[in-house]
């Protein structure tokens, strides 16, 4: 219980982290934009049980903060519990002009996919 608690608050302040510079220096009385952010979990495979209470974490950060008026939209990929499924996502992702990627989750799937951040975009990889 502790866990998801911890990955419920990390996931929150990242998310609020990420949506903070599209409010930077907007009026008040202007609509904030929605943000999506990429989410690489193993959704299936291997190491399903860990994609799936990060992605209910997730989903929770979400809703809390549209609660509060952030637009936030997550869009989940899964990996497979592969690294090079996992390569393959971050390479689409990032040809496609994202500047942030959440995930992925496991150590070989973070490893597989870290020589590609080098240069960005900006990613959180979940593993410990």
């Amino acid at each position: 219980m502790k866990s998801m608690k911890r990955l419920f608050w990390s996931s929150v302040g990242l998310l609020m982290l990420c949506a903070y510079p599209a409010h930077e220096g907007r009026a008040q009385t202007a609509p904030a934009r929605e943000i999506t952010i990429p989410v690489v979990l193993p959704l299936t495979g291997s190491a399903a049980f860990l994609g799936a209470q990060e992605k209910t974490a997730f989903d929770v950060g979400e809703k809390f903060l549209g609660r509060r008026g952030s637009r936030i939209k997550l869009v989940y990929y899964d990996d497979t519990s592969s690294p090079q499924v996992a390569v393959q996502l971050v390479n689409q992702l990032t040809a496609a002009g994202n500047r942030v990627i959440m995930g992925p989750s496991v150590r070989a799937t973070c490893a597989a996919v870290e020589p590609l951040m080098q240069k960005g975009p900006f990613d959180y990889c979940l593993s410990p």
